[in-house]
């Protein structure tokens, strides 16, 4: 009975740090939405025991710029008993596609081009030809 308790407050508290970027809930959880992936096909996909995802949810998210992340990926994945390369790619993946997100987000990532007047003026470039410009 109490571990069936112990495993139900894991459960509990695993489901909770996927709203935390701290915790790797969330880029697990951020993985599973954009692959349609359940609990059963994650941990097949990393090959770990399902009941070891509450575990590794809880475990602190590496940070992808830090010299030790390759080091705190093997140590999570051993932890979790996943596989370590799998691991590491499912980070680098959630990372660079929050960083995409972020930066759609803020208008950063595509900056519109404006063309000069061949004049030198500062106002944008007509799509008219000069002939057409001059019947405006």
């Amino acid at each position: 009975m109490a571990q069936a308790y112990r495993e139900a407050l894991l459960r509990s508290a695993a489901l909770r740090a996927t709203h935390n970027p701290f915790f790797l809930g969330s880029a697990l959880a951020a993985y599973q939405s954009e692959h349609r992936l359940d609990d059963r096909a994650l941990a097949h996909h990393l090959f770990c025991p399902v009941s070891r995802l509450s575990r590794l949810a809880l475990c602190r998210r590496p940070d992808p710029a830090s010299p030790s992340f390759r080091q705190d990926v093997e140590q999570i994945a051993a932890y979790a008993r996943a596989q370590p390369l799998r691991l590491g790619a499912l980070l680098r993946e959630v990372d660079a596609a929050l960083a995409l997100r972020g930066a759609r987000d803020s208008g950063t990532a595509l900056l519109a081009a404006r063309d000069a007047d061949p004049d030198g003026a500062d106002e944008p470039r007509s799509p008219l030809s000069g002939a057409e410009r001059g019947r405006e």
